[in-house]
């Protein structure tokens, strides 16, 4: 493997100038893989099963686990948010090239500039916009927290170099927990790795303000 300058930063730590650079450069990226160069697929890697289907999913858990379990908690928020989902927000996803893991475990950084991006192992015909979703996620969320001047400084960075029209970020928030969601809310992944609970912070933040994402970011 090519030796490659930088250092990974971890989850929710990405200052303003950090998130820039990386909006920049994804930005590049979504330019680079879309221009024709890579045949457009029939359709998206990612093909989201109804929404019956996913409830059907949670619903199963309840099977498994005790009525006590910390994790029902964290089910019944998956529940309610997923009962007042459309499919229609993915849908309305632009499709073209993307990353598909796009996290801070796969950036380099040199100071406060993106020196590379790594692993494009899941590189595939879906939506781009999944790409923005992950990295905002990855490098501006912490803990509960989610750092709204980081996020807008990686939207600056990205229409620099790529057209992002408001509204498209909220809506890449839903695509994203519906893919993620069933991956990392689940009774028996182990919280020992922090990479887990970072993902499982995520996607329980996000499905308790599914229903308020389109008020809090649909202007960005």
């Amino acid at each position: 493997m090519e030796h490659v300058d930088g250092k990974n930063l971890l989850p929710g730590t990405l200052n303003v100038k950090q998130m820039y650079s990386l909006g920049q450069m994804t930005g590049h990226m979504h330019n680079v893989a879309n221009d024709g160069t890579n045949k457009n697929d029939r359709n998206p890697k990612f093909i989201p099963p109804s929404v019956e289907q996913r409830l059907d999913y949670w619903k199963s858990f309840y099977k498994t686990i005790d009525e006590n379990d910390m994790f029902v908690e964290l089910l019944e928020i998956q529940i309610k948010a997923t009962k007042h989902f459309s499919l229609e927000l993915i849908s309305s996803c632009e499709t073209g090239w993307a990353h598909r893991d796009l996290w801070v475990d796969n950036i380099l950084f040199t100071g406060d500039q993106l020196s590379s991006i790594l692993d494009f192992d899941r590189f595939a015909f879906d939506y781009p916009e999944l790409d923005i979703a992950r990295a905002i996620m990855s490098g501006a969320f912490n803990g509960s927290t989610f750092n709204s001047n980081s996020a807008k400084a990686f939207l600056d960075g990205y229409r620099t170099i790529r057209k992002l029209e408001k509204g498209v970020f909220a809506r890449s928030l839903y695509a994203l927990w519906y893919l993620e969601s069933t991956w990392w809310i689940n009774p028996n992944l182990s919280l020992d790795r922090y990479q887990v609970v970072q993902f499982q912070n995520e996607m329980t933040w996000l499905g308790k303000n599914l229903s308020e994402l389109r008020a809090m970011y649909g202007s960005w």
